[in-house]
This record gives structure tokens, sequence and C-alpha cells, in this order.
């Protein structure tokens, strides 16, 4: 019996003002330079600033919107 292993790999795909949760408007584009990405929630793309993360930024963000998730009533 011989066993396989794939290998796959996970890319950030580029979607502009695509359909979040509840219709919110979410856009996300990978940089062309360096390994940031453009991430932009409830608003049109095309109005975004200062949109850039980092892997650790995008970290962060998880962090903060999970304890507004448990801050929030049901």
């Amino acid at each position: 019996m011989t066993t396989k292993f794939v290998v796959t790999k996970k890319a950030v795909n580029k979607v502009i003002d695509g359909n979040g949760p509840l219709c919110s408007l979410m856009s996300v584009e990978p940089s062309k330079f360096g390994k940031n990405i453009s991430l932009v929630i409830g608003a049109r793309y095309e109005s975004a600033v200062a949109c850039s993360f980092s892997k650790e930024g995008v970290k962060e963000l998880i962090d903060i919107l999970a304890d507004i998730h448990e801050a929030m009533e049901d």
C-alpha cells in the first residue's frame, strides 16, 4: 500500500464589491508588490482608503472582530 500526499496551495483571489454577510459589500485584492492585501468591508472598493493589511494585520482584525462578536447581544 502506498501513501499519497497531496500538496495544495491556498491563494487570495481578487473579488471587488462581492456580496458578504447580509449583502454587505466586501472586496479583497492581493498586492502586486509584497505580501499585503487590500481589504474593504462594508463599502465600495473605489472608496477604499488605507485598506492595506499584512498577514499579521489580518490576524489582529480577526481577534478584534471575535471580541466584538462576543460582546454583541443575541
